[in-house]
């Protein structure tokens, strides 16, 4: 029989690490990531901000729409609501009435403005008011 010899590794001499070293690293190591992730978490903090702030314009704009929405359903039956309805929006208009288009309503408003002193409203002149005014011959 042939005896195998094996060989014995030698022990290494045990390494000693004091614990609050490994804790310090740990800290570090914590520090460091903290830092890294600092600016993408402010970043997508003021974009949360800003969606917060779009969303709520959009909430208060939807409730005013809808609002406005709930005045003209109660209006629907009411017969000033569908001949105002009428006269707006489908142009419809009495017998023998007058329909004026104003062409430029921003030039008429420079010119003609209705100071209102002590209850009465000033008076213009034809001309002033036919400036940016004139008669609409379709609807006659």
């Amino acid at each position: 029989m042939v005896k195998v010899r094996v060989k014995r590794r030698k022990k290494r001499p045990k390494i000693h690490i004091p614990l609050f070293r490994i804790f310090a690293v740990l800290f570090g190591l914590m520090i460091c990531f903290m830092l890294i992730k600092i600016p993408q978490t402010i970043s997508r903090a003021e974009k949360t901000i800003v969606e917060v702030e779009s969303s709520k314009n959009a909430y208060f704009s939807a409730e005013a729409k809808n609002r406005r929405l709930m005045e003209q359903q109660k209006e629907l039956g009411n017969r000033d609501f569908i001949e105002r309805m009428a006269r707006r929006n489908e142009g419809y208009c009495k017998y023998g009435e007058t329909v004026y288009v104003v062409s430029n309503i921003d030039d008429l408003r420079r010119r003609v403005s209705t100071p209102i002193e002590n209850g009465d409203i000033e008076l213009y002149s034809k001309a002033d008011i036919s400036a940016g005014i004139e008669e609409n011959p379709d609807f006659k």
